[in-house]
């Protein structure tokens, strides 16, 4: 904003009502646009009363990416990793948004898949000497970078001997995701803490790629390949689990979506238009959802509800507990992309235009919709059903929203325009 030359005041005493005026102005430019470029640090909130059935902003923080854009939000425990086109990574805190650390990531331009955070003290090698420290793994085309949690202090460099073909998953050091190598594919294990050769196991998959994110539960690995084939293997020696022909479930065709898995099932979507929800301890099915396209996007499962988008369809919510083995939607949302959020009262979709729409998780009615147009990366946020959205916009604001619910709510209603 240019300043304006200084002109001396025709009189002593202000003009009447100009005070009001700075104050309304002021109002407006916090109300509307959220504050002024370049705030490095997350806004804060203001004590103003909101309406109900409105979007107020928990926090905001420019990433200042310069000539860079935003292009992936992860949201983890404790955590929002903002990925850019140009392969840096940015740590940012998940309850107030201040930058942890920003850095980036060695092939990080070429492919950077989501991020594995360990959660747990592991002594890892470096060039030098080992080191103790919480890992958080960025899988590129050809390696694990591996960084501090928090600090984002380089650790090591974990070279591959294949191309990393999907997402990964992990815990206490080892890592699993899909490979392949001079044409042939295969799931793996992978342990960071092993100084020269990190492979602990493989599972060839011949002719069959796997390139969807595995699913982690306890001493569980679950992998779905673009053959149909769903495997299920012990983390510690890939010993198949399921008691089935072949120790393998069947779909009709590739699956590309990542699965998903909660304490009792596992939950693939396959390119045959179904969705199955498997017992993850035997591979039985338990029920299933026919929809009218090949499922290319992964389940959103939370505690009572499993959402699926299908493309030509919506967004569907599945009753997770009840209903008949041929599952039927209870409800569908035509105009709906992506679930991002959802509370006791209601799920939080993307829209096809990038709004933000509050439906009612029981009869899937519209409660209220943004009306901003300028948020074009969203976040799928499974780690508490609290309703905290997490949405950015290309040129690299991040903005914590939470719905407004009760009356008496404070702080600073957002979603009514732009932000920068």
């Amino acid at each position: 904003m240019k300043q304006q030359p200084k002109v001396p005041a025709p009189a002593p005493r202000s003009a009447p009502g100009a005070t009001v005026l700075v104050l309304s102005a002021l109002a407006a430019c916090l109300a509307l646009t959220g504050g002024c470029r370049g705030n490095k640090k997350p806004a804060q909130n203001t004590g103003q009363a909101l309406p109900l059935q409105t979007f107020a902003r928990q926090w905001a923080t420019d990433l200042t990416l310069s000539r860079d854009t935003l292009r992936t939000l992860h949201v983890r425990p404790d955590s929002i990793y903002a990925y850019t086109a140009g392969g840096r990574a940015v740590s940012l805190s998940r309850d107030g948004g201040s930058v942890q650390f920003s850095r980036p990531i060695k092939g990080g331009q070429t492919a950077l898949h989501a991020p594995v955070v360990m959660n747990e003290k592991i002594e890892l090698p470096t060039d030098r000497e080992s080191t103790t420290a919480i890992p958080v793994v960025f899988p590129t085309a050809t390696t694990l970078e591996v960084l501090e949690k928090g600090t984002g202090r380089f650790i090591r460099s974990v070279g591959l001997k294949f191309s990393v073909r999907s997402d990964a998953v992990g815990r206490g050091g080892m890592v699993y995701l899909g490979a392949a190598e001079r044409g042939s594919s295969r799931a793996a294990a992978l342990d960071i803490r092993e100084p020269y050769v990190p492979v602990r196991w493989e599972l060839m998959t011949p002719g069959a790629a796997v390139s969807s994110t595995p699913a982690l539960w306890e001493d569980a690995v679950y992998f779905g390949g673009e053959d149909g084939n769903v495997y299920a293997l012990s983390t510690a020696d890939r010993e198949p689990i399921w008691p089935l022909a072949g120790h393998v479930f069947k779909t009709g065709s590739a699956i590309v979506a990542p699965l998903s898995v909660d304490a009792e099932n596992l939950y693939v979507a396959s390119t045959d238009y179904k969705l199955y929800v498997l017992n993850r301890n035997n591979g039985k099915l338990k029920w299933q959802y026919f929809g009218s396209n090949a499922l290319l996007a992964g389940p959103a499962v939370t505690s009572d509800t499993v959402y699926q988008y299908v493309p030509g369809t919506g967004l569907v919510a599945l009753d997770k507990a009840q209903g008949e083995f041929m599952r039927k939607p209870r409800w569908v949302a035509e105009d709906a992309t992506q679930l991002l959020a959802q509370d006791d009262r209601n799920a939080y979709v993307r829209t096809k235009n990038n709004r933000i729409a509050a439906r009612d998780k029981k009869t899937g009615e519209v409660r209220f919709t943004s009306q901003r147009k300028d948020l074009t990366v969203f976040a799928t946020n499974l780690v508490k059903e609290d309703g905290m959205i997490y949405a950015g916009t290309k040129a690299g604001r991040v903005i914590a929203i939470r719905p407004v619910l009760k009356p008496g709510t404070v702080g600073e209603v957002v979603m009514v325009g732009s932000d920068e």
